[in-house]
């Protein structure tokens, strides 16, 4: 019997908007699409054809059209934050790693950003150019000036 293997790549991002006093406003979790040019870019860092450090970012923004395998930036693009990446977790024959960014920037007490998107952005090396790694929308979440929103993606190969 041959052995056959159907790699693939799911992600489910949780979304936590929280007060300025840490409380929990709104929990959320819904699950992405993985673009072309996130396993573009996955498949150039495996054979080495990237220079330079990885940065990931997650960005946040406003435009609720369906998320499309070509999509190679976030529809409109509000703010970003630094995000970081957990170890990889080993289970069985699946890996997963957690990218998490808090969104802190953005809002204003009389007009909060209306969040529908967001998306993991990969930065190599000093080169400027954003390349998005995934994509989801969501129903509408108001981040007002004196919220923090926790976005943890968790990505299982």
């Amino acid at each position: 019997m041959a052995l056959t293997e159907h790699p693939s790549i799911q992600g489910v991002l949780t979304l936590e908007l929280r007060d300025l006093h840490g409380a929990l406003l709104e929990r959320r979790r819904v699950h992405n699409l993985i673009t072309t040019s996130g396993k573009a870019v996955l498949a150039r860092m495996l054979g080495g054809k990237t220079n330079g450090a990885v940065q990931l970012a997650i960005g946040v923004g406003e435009e609720p059209r369906a998320p499309a395998a070509g999509d190679a930036k976030l529809g409109r693009k509000l703010t970003e934050a630094k995000a970081e990446m957990s170890e990889p977790q080993i289970a069985g024959d699946q890996v997963t790693v957690t990218v998490k960014a808090t969104v802190v920037d953005g809002g204003a007490p009389d007009k909060p950003l209306p969040l529908t998107e967001a998306g993991i952005i990969v930065r190599i090396g000093n080169d400027p150019a954003e390349l998005l790694f995934n994509r989801v929308v969501f129903p509408v979440i108001n981040k007002g000036a004196n919220m923090s929103l926790l976005l943890s993606w968790d990505l299982t190969f």
